[in-house]
């Protein structure tokens, strides 16, 4: 027989090779702002919430199939909304945007169209750049491919969140490269459910993140990943 008490099991399938927002540590441990969202989330629940570190378009199909129960920093689309549940609050904003070398820095985005851009795989980045027309998209298996190849010139420019590109241009030191102009798209980042679980699950999520932000647990990471010297006028920006 079945125990009603025995906890429920979560499998959190994070994107591995997204920092600041999720990333696996040299060590093979998972890090990062979400990743702390959500084990906040989970703590003290009847949860048992196991970690998985995949790619990005691995984690879409196995979300989808119900090998892993969440993901995180996902783009709500309509398409999306189909496969998944979301939470109701958004984990955080993401500017996406175009970035090249600095010699071929353009004036307006739209001068890109008939150029090749990287992406990574399956992100929104590359849904974006499919709805914005004339570009050249080249996919790559992860972020850090896409800009070693922008680079090392085999490509005009690069498409992707502005927080984790920064970060990874930093990490992996790659030089003379700038974002162009205004955000593609400001979006909105959730936590996403596989829709068989979420029943289960998407009350816990959603109640959770309502106490986080309450409470100023949800400030107090994300002062730890992104603002440690967080002013007062911001921190009062940010929780409006």
């Amino acid at each position: 027989p079945q125990n009603d008490n025995a906890p429920i099991k979560v499998v959190y399938g994070f994107d591995q090779e997204f920092p600041p927002y999720s990333f696996t540590e040299a060590g093979g441990d998972g890090a990062g702002f979400e990743m702390d969202l959500v084990r906040a989330i989970f703590k003290g629940q009847n949860v048992e919430l196991l970690l998985r570190p995949l790619a990005w378009d691995r984690i879409q199909l196995e979300l989808a199939g119900g090998q892993i129960t969440l993901t995180t920093g996902m783009v709500k689309s309509a398409q999306r909304a189909e496969l998944y549940a979301f939470s109701d609050l958004p984990t955080l904003s993401a500017n996406i945007r175009f970035f090249t070398k600095l010699r071929n820095r353009v004036a307006d985005p739209a001068l890109l169209r008939g150029q090749t851009v990287a992406v990574e795989k399956g992100s929104y980045a590359q849904r974006l750049l499919d709805m914005f027309g004339g570009i050249i998209v080249k996919s790559y298996p992860t972020k850090q491919d896409a800009l070693r190849a922008l680079f090392a010139d085999q490509v005009v420019g690069y498409c992707g969140p502005e927080g984790n590109t920064y970060y990874l241009l930093d990490k992996l030191q790659l030089t003379d490269i700038t974002a162009l102009g205004t955000p593609l798209r400001l979006s909105d980042m959730y936590i996403a459910i596989n829709k068989d679980q979420a029943p289960d699950i998407l009350p816990i999520i959603n109640a959770g993140m309502r106490l986080l932000v309450q409470g100023g647990e949800y400030e107090r990471i994300y002062r730890c990943w992104f603002v440690p010297d967080l002013a007062e006028a911001d921190l009062a920006k940010m929780k409006d």
